[in-house]
């Protein structure tokens, strides 16, 4: 699709009918629209806006510093295209920005889904460290993107998760995951009044447990935490097909109009969340 507010994006509009608020998909730190899913660009019912952020994919620019800017380049692209709200769903990076925009722009936010993604993440502070020289750069990045990937992880996931990453430019991908690393929204989380929904692999090492523990314990009329036991953080290309039911179960939920919505308990949500306690 064409650039609107300098963000290039992939756009799906079907079934009937089709709900008045949107979807936009933001992607993760170093990646780009093309990666995600189409069981998850092509949700029937919806208009889906996958964007590409600045300096990804076929957008042009560069990463920015902090979700913040981030979330920014995001208000812009939804007044440009007209957009009074939607339901913002992202992973990792992307989520950190919905969820930016959910608790600072309520009124811009229906619902968010956050999808290997929270609060803030965990990160070794050596790796965050060595982005800062250029000498060091290369090997950080292969580091901090290499501990993503599992001895789980499926070869045909990890090939193409390291080819996507390979597009972008390593400025792009460190500023990236500068901004990960920065964010943290955790004291904020009890002001939270948007319907969330938040997916994680059991053994995402990005969000450990005791991380996954406080997010349910801050918004529990807000939020729905689900914890998938046989993946890692790339939760949403190894089963997306269950990550995509869960997605619309969620939104078809979250747009019923209701001032508090009530969630229906997952039982082996807790159940794998206990299984991550007693290893960690």
């Amino acid at each position: 699709m064409p650039l609107q507010s300098s963000l290039h994006y992939l756009y799906f509009e079907g079934g009937n009918p089709i709900h008045p608020i949107p979807v936009i998909l933001i992607h993760g730190n170093g990646q780009e629209a093309s990666l995600w899913p189409p069981m998850l660009r092509r949700l029937e019912g919806y208009r889906v806006f996958a964007v590409d952020l600045p300096g990804h994919g076929r957008s042009p620019g560069t990463g920015l510093h902090s979700v913040e800017t981030y979330a920014q380049v995001i208000t812009e692209f939804m007044a440009t295209m007209r957009l009074s709200r939607a339901c913002l769903v992202g992973t990792s990076l992307g989520g950190a920005v919905a969820l930016y925009l959910g608790l600072e722009y309520p009124g811009l936010v229906r619902a968010v889904g956050l999808i290997s993604s929270g609060p803030c993440v965990s990160l070794p502070a050596p790796w965050l460290e060595a982005l800062e020289s250029p000498l060091l750069r290369a090997e950080a990045l292969r580091s901090l993107e290499g501990h993503l990937l599992l001895a789980t992880t499926p070869r045909s996931i990890a090939h193409l998760v390291l080819q996507t990453l390979a597009h972008q430019r390593p400025e792009v991908r460190s500023a990236d995951w500068k901004a990960l690393a920065r964010f943290d929204v955790r004291e904020r989380l009890s002001t939270l009044r948007v319907p969330t929904w938040a997916i994680f692999g059991a053994h995402d090492p990005l969000v450990p447990s005791a991380l996954v523990r406080q997010l349910r314990r801050s918004a529990p009329g807000w939020l729905q935490v689900e914890i998938v036991p046989d993946s890692g953080h790339w939760v949403w290309l190894e089963q997306p097909g269950m990550v995509s039911r869960r997605l619309r179960a969620f939104l078809a939920r979250a747009m019923t109009p209701s001032e508090t919505p009530t969630w229906l308990p997952y039982p082996k949500d807790a159940e794998a969340l206990d299984s991550r306690e007693e290893s960690t």
